[in-house]
């Protein structure tokens, strides 16, 4: 009887199986030659464009450096890593190129960066409505430095830099207290207007199995937490701007959820809808929402030149 592969050997194996070279196996080795490191391992949650690794030298995975093949679509724009680490400091990791895998095919860009403290919030958000009082402080603590996030924001229209994927699987967070330690993998971060990845923030306040989504019971606090702590961390104190702000960025996140959920991205960053699937769970708005995604879609790519072009 053949044993069942896990959902994370099977995203790395349908990485491999589309190129001629390498095999997991050669990058295990051009990481051992990268880093000098005697032990390489696969990290925990792969992504889907990148097959990526931790190397090290001892039992401490703190001290250790990832090295991540990605394809050309998933590569990480220099400009953008420094933007977001001006703003952002040591939660974004510093990424350095060491050019094509040599003989890839299809073609592997090859980045180091340093393997930062914490766990995917995938790993460690709960599965159970009702949360003690030690796991509900330690969501509050989440959200908090979530709310810290969206920094650097234009006072009459707010736009900011926008992770792109701000999934559970890319924020690290501490096991103890669940404050954020790293934000990784910004291969699609633009610059969007607020709210766009907010969807971050309402699913963090629940779980969905598979008989559909369940609330945690502190849900409304940790909203209502978010936005007490984003409005002093941003010194916006006007009930009138706040109101202003929060109106937009709740647009911003249908829009944002739209082009995440009803399309599908694909290698070459050109997106396929979902429509028919998405619509039955969101039918009343959807047509609205709906052209303002193909809209927004439609002009990311000029805007973010404008942008690289006054850097």
């Amino acid at each position: 009887m053949t044993e069942e592969r896990s959902w994370a050997q099977q995203i790395v194996d349908r990485f491999f199986e589309v190129r001629e070279f390498p095999t997991q196996l050669d990058c295990g080795d051009h990481a051992r030659r990268i880093t000098g490191a005697s032990t390489v391992r696969e990290v925990d949650i792969p992504g889907s464009l990148s097959y990526t690794v931790l190397c090290t030298d001892s039992s401490d995975e703190r001290s250790g450096l990832i090295v991540s093949f990605r394809q050309r679509e998933s590569a990480l724009d220099q400009t953008l890593i420094e933007l977001a680490r001006f703003i952002h400091g040591d939660l974004v990791p510093e990424a350095t190129f060491h050019g094509n895998m040599p003989h890839s095919d299809p073609p592997l860009l090859v980045y180091t960066m340093a393997c930062l403290s914490g766990s995917p919030c995938l790993q460690l958000f709960s599965t159970e409505t009702e949360l003690s009082p030690r796991e509900e402080a330690r969501y509050m603590c989440f959200v908090k430095h979530l709310a810290s996030l969206p920094d650097l924001f234009n006072q009459e229209y707010v736009q900011v830099l926008t992770h792109n994927d701000l999934s559970q699987t890319n924020i690290l967070i501490s096991e103890d207290n669940f404050e954020i330690t790293g934000i990784v993998d910004w291969s699609l971060a633009k610059v969007l207007p607020f709210g766009m990845e907010l969807d971050t923030l309402l699913l963090s306040t629940g779980y969905m199995d598979l008989s559909g989504w369940h609330n945690y019971t502190c849900r409304e606090r940790m909203i209502s937490y978010f936005w007490d702590e984003f409005w002093a961390h941003c010194r916006v104190f006007d009930d009138k701007r706040q109101h202003e702000i929060r109106t937009m960025a709740m647009q911003a996140t249908k829009i944002g959820a739209v082009l995440r959920y009803a399309f599908q991205r694909n290698a070459d960053d050109t997106m396929q809808d979902n429509i028919a699937q998405f619509s039955e769970y969101f039918p009343t708005e959807f047509e609205y929402f709906e052209e303002k995604a193909r809209i927004y879609e439609s002009t990311l790519h000029r805007n973010n030149s404008l942008f690289q072009r006054s850097m």
